[in-house]
This record gives C-alpha cells, structure tokens and sequence, in this order.
C-alpha cells in the first residue's frame, strides 16, 4: 500500500499506536477502508451488496411481486 499525499494526523496515529486501549479514529477508518478493498475480490463489498439488494428488489417489483 502508498498512501498518497499528506496526512499528518493519520501518520501520527499511525506510529504512535502501541496497542490496547481505545484505537485512535483515523487508524480506525485506514483499517476497515484497506480491509474492504483487499476483501472486495473474495466477498461483496458494501456498495456491491447494496447494489445487488435493490437490483433484486427491482426486479420482484417490476414482475409483480410483493416488496418483502
């Protein structure tokens, strides 16, 4: 990963973190963003998920179907 830019508060959580406690917001964010791009291949991402629900519910809808 090259993070592009500057980002200095995230670059401070980042070498600063030692572990336990409460995990510091930016750190937070960089983790499930980098977890949701490398698991995007192997799962439905989040978007992808979404998309796929209202794609079905779209169809049910258009053959007639109940919303449930």
């Amino acid at each position: 990963m090259h993070i592009v830019g500057t980002f200095p508060a995230l670059e401070d959580q980042m070498c600063t973190f030692a572990g336990g406690g409460d995990s510091p917001d930016r750190l937070d964010a960089l983790v499930y963003t980098v977890t949701e791009l490398m698991c995007a291949p192997c799962t439905l991402g989040t978007l992808e998920f979404y998309k796929e629900m209202a794609e079905k519910s779209a169809t049910r809808m258009a053959q007639g179907a109940s919303y449930n």
